[in-house]
């Protein structure tokens, strides 16, 4: 089971191409970002995912110089790429890396949904491109489907939006932000 997805970014001047290749312990996504802010960026990041679709790995190059590696045992605990824990980031299951939709793929894919069931995830937020790290709690509700289409009312923080996701539960539309091409 492969997927590949190609976003463009309408906040910023910029496109995306990911790929999700099966492995045999999980899944492997492997994306290329390039996008223009005050300056341009070349993002490339691999995801790691368990057979349960838990995030065992991150790793994030912004402009081939700055990289950022997390492991994670798929309980609430992360490390650094020199095997610390990282405290502040303990209870987080998931990753939203903030300059892809792939990540908020990610819980939607991994669960079965109800309509109207509401979900809330404790996230690694990882800030590109300075790869600042928090842990964030994000919430997930499942409002309705239409014509293969699934809608997710998203909310972090005060931030609240609705995804539009497609039958695989990759990010169709992210109003204002990410659409696929």
């Amino acid at each position: 089971m492969n997927h590949k997805r190609i976003w463009k970014h309408m906040e910023h001047f910029g496109s995306e191409y990911v790929t999700l290749d099966a492995q045999l312990d999980g899944m492997i996504a492997r994306g290329v970002i390039i996008y223009q802010d005050k300056e341009a960026f070349l993002v490339v990041y691999e995801v790691s995912l368990d057979g349960n679709g838990l995030t065992k790995e991150v790793k994030l190059e912004i402009d081939r110089s700055k990289q950022l590696v997390l492991k994670s045992n798929g309980e609430g605990k992360w490390f650094d790429d020199e095997g610390q824990e990282i405290k502040s980031l303990k209870g987080a299951i998931d990753v939203d890396i903030s300059i892809t939709p792939f990540s908020n793929s990610l819980p939607i894919r991994r669960l079965t949904w109800e309509k109207n069931q509401c979900r809330e995830f404790e996230m690694v937020y990882i800030a590109v491109p300075h790869l600042e790290i928090q842990k964030v709690t994000q919430h997930y509700e499942y409002i309705r489907e239409e014509k293969g289409l699934r809608y997710f009312r998203y909310q972090c923080r005060s931030y609240e939006t609705m995804i539009t996701v497609d039958e695989g539960g990759f990010v169709v539309e992210y109003p204002g932000v990410f659409c696929v091409r």
